[in-house]
């Protein structure tokens, strides 16, 4: 019995010191868990991302909870751009500061971070845009009334700052 038991521990062991030996110079390769198409109908592969990108989104939510227009400013990018689930487009940081501060006079909006995945996306010259999803529980107050939305967010990080985001929202309706 001792015998056959040893000769299962070593071909587990063998097997496993196998399956994670590679050769000198041997290329791994990445896979990827999904596809974009860009505007001109070209198809990129979208890998995982670096996942602290998520950080710099989940920060930026928090600087529009408390409402640090300097803090929001400085996380975008010269030419930032908003896509909204409402049509509006928000061109450059001045124009985003003033649609901000609107808001926040007319509404206490919050934004409850609930997840968020890291991508990259290479393009047809070889470089990589990164990209982060994530979904929000948005809440506001309209005529006293509490209004909830579920948004995902498709943000566009260039070095390290928000550049593109392209916003998609639901109404929430309570459920009877």
């Amino acid at each position: 019995m001792n015998k056959i038991l040893l000769s299962i521990s070593l071909l587990l062991l063998a097997h496993t010191s196998f399956a994670g030996h590679h050769e000198a110079g041997e290329k791994t390769v990445k896979t990827a868990d999904g596809y974009h198409f860009s505007d001109e109908g070209v198809k990129y592969k979208i890998f995982p991302g670096d996942t602290s990108l998520v950080d710099i989104v989940v920060n930026y939510a928090k600087a529009h909870n408390d409402r640090d227009l300097e803090a929001i400013n400085d996380a975008n990018t010269e030419d930032f751009k908003a896509y909204l689930s409402n049509g509006i487009i928000i061109e450059g940081r001045a124009a985003h500061a003033e649609f901000l501060k609107e808001l926040f006079a007319a509404s206490n909006q919050k934004w409850e971070y609930q997840w968020g995945t890291a991508n990259n996306v290479v393009v047809a010259d070889g470089s990589i845009e990164q990209w982060v999803n994530v979904g929000y529980k948005t809440s506001y107050i309209i005529d006293g009334k509490e209004v909830s939305h579920q948004e995902v967010q498709n943000i566009y990080i260039k070095n390290g700052k928000v550049g593109r985001i392209f916003v998609h929202s639901r109404l929430s309706v309570p459920q009877k």
